[in-house]
């Protein structure tokens, strides 16, 4: 089962990767990125540990390799705290909604006090990045639904019977 779960924790720290690099929506300053909901995915499908590294992983590739450079020591650990917070907390609506207001104070905060030391220039980054959580936990919640109510789950755990 380990070796299982360290697959998937590769795959989703790849999907987290692909979907921050690949499909940014604009809005007026800055972007908005799908791979929130995949970093909340993450949590309740891998729990803690893992989960925790793939959308760590996953958040500081995509902004290695692309020109958001600055952030990703940022999004390592926004991204890998916001699965933490899911995990810590029994509701999933509410875990994603503290987990994403986490994401919107950790950009904040590190775009006040690392990049521009100025409180002004990124509170314009505040209401993107809520957009960008509601997105996010909207889709995260969906996706979370498909996954307990289809046979995902089953080939994930494998319960599933194999017909020989």
């Amino acid at each position: 089962m380990k070796h299982k779960k360290l697959v998937f924790s590769a795959l989703m720290a790849a999907l987290i990767c692909v979907t921050a690099m690949l499909f940014p929506i604009p809005l007026g300053a800055g972007y908005v990125f799908l791979s929130d909901c995949f970093v909340l995915l993450a949590a309740w499908v891998l729990g803690r540990k893992y989960g925790a590294a793939a959308a760590g992983m996953g958040a500081f590739l995509a902004d290695i390799f692309t020109p958001n450079v600055i952030y990703a020591p940022a999004s390592m650990l926004i991204k890998a705290l916001m699965v933490l917070i899911v995990c810590a907390i029994r509701s999933p609506l509410w875990g994603a909604i503290f987990a994403e207001l986490w994401m919107v104070l950790g950009y904040f905060l590190y775009a006040w006090l690392v990049i521009h030391r100025s409180i002004y220039a990124p509170l314009t980054s505040v209401p993107g990045n809520i957009v960008q959580g509601l997105i996010g936990m909207s889709a995260g919640l969906a996706l979370r639904r498909i996954y307990y109510n289809t046979k995902l789950r089953e080939v994930f755990h494998g319960r599933i019977k194999k017909n020989s």
